[in-house]
């Protein structure tokens, strides 16, 4: 009996460690798939851990190019793969009034003079080789008004093939048209007092002032003192009309405003009222948009002779300050001119008076010898 009982409790006992060696098996293998999963799970929360930083990093890095290119003094665009417009900066938008709800997905040639457009479809056939282009082109706003721009535009990688353009430009439509004004007003200068007359003279510096300033419109007004008057020697309108030895009373007029004043005048639509009720000042075809009077001063006495006159009737903003500043230079020269020309007509009458003093003096001599 006891060999019996002896046995079944080795029986047991083997079968209590095979189960304890299962157990411990088990529990072995669970702790190490336990340690690897936290390995795994580490490496994993290290890598979103990773890929939430490169996230706010590329935020951030596109946040802050965002911002620099919102807030560039540049023009920034870009154009997709067809060259339609995908992209305008607020730089872009305030000075050219173009709005990204009305040029998104639209092509950019309305946006270009004809004359050279050819030339910026092989701009952007060049970039979408991938090359980068300096060069400078006109941007065309409405039908009055344009931008010379100095741009650089570049090709967009998208998964290393182009996928459209980038372009930064800078605004020299001023510079552009301060070099125009000064060759302008050099050619002014060079103008011969005595082979043209006043009105021919004018006629040349308004054709010559025609490729600078928008000035359809111009004419000078010579005021007459002793009977305060004013006549027309050059005038050419689209509304109105002036023959140049005619006088005229325009006293409290705009122009005569300018000449009292003897200093440049705007009036623009929103100006017009205030400077009526400030000044009383007459209508005299008040139907112009914007009206820009500067009076013709005589060397070193200051005298204002006269104004001269451009208006618009169809454009709001048709002088900025540096065309203004342009044209009273242009009108400081028109002023120098008509004194050049009035000395030679003094020193002219001066040698014909002293010429004719002479000839009734030896006139005189020859009669006393008789």
């Amino acid at each position: 009996v006891f060999s019996y009982q002896e046995e079944d409790i080795y029986t047991e006992l083997n079968l209590l460690r095979n189960r304890l060696l299962i157990i411990l098996t088990v529990l072995f293998f669970f702790i190490l798939y336990f340690f690897y999963s936290n390995s795994q799970i580490r490496a994993i929360l290290k890598e979103e851990g990773k890929r939430k930083n490169a996230e706010k990093t590329l935020r951030e890095s596109e946040e802050k190019y965002r911002t620099m290119i919102e807030t560039s003094n540049d023009f920034i665009w870009m154009l997709d793969h067809e060259g339609k417009i995908s992209f305008l900066n607020d730089r872009a938008q305030e000075k050219t009034g173009l709005l990204r709800k009305e040029w998104y997905g639209k092509h950019f040639s309305p946006l270009v003079l004809a004359k050279e457009l050819p030339f910026l479809h092989q701009v952007f056939i060049r970039s979408m080789n991938g090359e980068s282009v300096n060069y400078e082109f006109n941007l065309k706003v409405g039908d009055d008004k344009a931008f010379t721009l100095l741009v650089n535009t570049a090709p967009i990688f998208t998964n290393n093939v182009v996928s459209g353009t980038i372009s930064f430009a800078k605004d020299i439509t001023e510079q552009k048209q301060l070099e125009r004004a000064h060759k302008t007003i050099l050619d002014i200068s060079q103008i011969p007092d005595q082979t043209t007359t006043l009105y021919d003279f004018l006629e040349k510096i308004h054709l010559k002032v025609k490729s600078v300033l928008r000035v359809e419109n111009f004419f000078m007004a010579l005021y007459h003192k002793e009977t305060s008057t004013y006549t027309f020697p050059y005038y050419h309108d689209e509304m109105d009309h002036y023959k140049p030895d005619e006088h005229f009373n325009i006293e409290n007029g705009y122009t005569d405003l300018v000449r009292k004043k003897g200093k440049t005048i705007l009036i623009t639509e929103e100006s017009k009222k205030e400077i009526r009720d400030k000044y009383h000042v007459k209508s005299y075809g008040d139907n112009m948009a914007i009206w820009l009077g500067i009076p013709i001063k005589m060397g070193n006495q200051n005298e204002v002779i006269g104004v001269i006159v451009i208006q618009d009737y169809h454009n709001l903003n048709a002088y900025s300050t540096s065309e203004i500043a342009t044209f009273e230079i242009i009108v400081d020269n028109i002023g120098r001119y008509i004194e050049r020309v009035k000395y030679l007509d003094e020193i002219l009458k001066a040698k014909e008076k002293a010429e004719e003093s002479d000839r009734l003096k030896s006139a005189f001599l020859a009669n006393m010898s008789h």
